[in-house]
C-alpha cells in the first residue's frame, strides 16, 4: 500500500503513486524462499569466508565455516503477510507451511497448507 506516502507532496513533485497489490507476487515468493534457504544453509557466511581466503578442504571445515547451518525438511514455516504469502507455501517443499494473511479489513484469515 501507500499508507506512509505523502500523496499530496508526491503529486506536487509530479510523482505518480499507485498500489498494485498483485504485482511481483511470483518474484516475491521466489525471493522469500531463496532468503529462507540462505539463512538455514548459511550460504552468505560460507561465501564470505571463501572470499576472505578461508581454505575449505574437508567436510569438517565446511561444517566449521558454516556453523549453525541446518536442514529445513520437516520444519514449520510461519508466514504473516498481506496476501502474497499464499504463493510461498507451494514453493516450500519439505516444510510444513502455516501462515496468516491480513485482509483489507485487518481480519486474520488462517491459511492451511494444501499438502500434509
Amino acid at each position: 500500500g501507500y499508507d506512509n506516502v505523502d500523496i499530496k507532496a508526491a503529486g506536487e513533485l509530479g510523482i505518480a503513486v499507485c498500489n498494485i497489490p498483485s504485482a511481483a507476487v511470483e518474484e516475491t515468493a521466489d525471493s522469500t524462499i531463496c532468503h529462507i534457504l540462505n539463512l538455514y544453509r548459511r550460504n552468505t557466511w560460507l561465501y564470505q569466508a571463501l572470499r576472505e581466503g578461508t581454505r575449505v578442504q574437508s567436510v569438517e571445515q565446511i561444517r566449521e565455516v558454516a556453523s549453525g547451518a541446518a536442514r529445513i525438511r520437516g520444519e514449520t514455516l510461519g508466514l504473516i503477510g498481506f496476501g502474497w504469502d499464499r504463493a510461498v507455501p507451494g514453493r516450500a517443499e519439505g516444510l510444513h507451511p502455516a501462515g496468516f494473511a491480513v485482509s483489507e479489513r485487518l481480519r486474520l484469515l488462517a491459511l492451511q497448507s494444501q499438502r500434509t
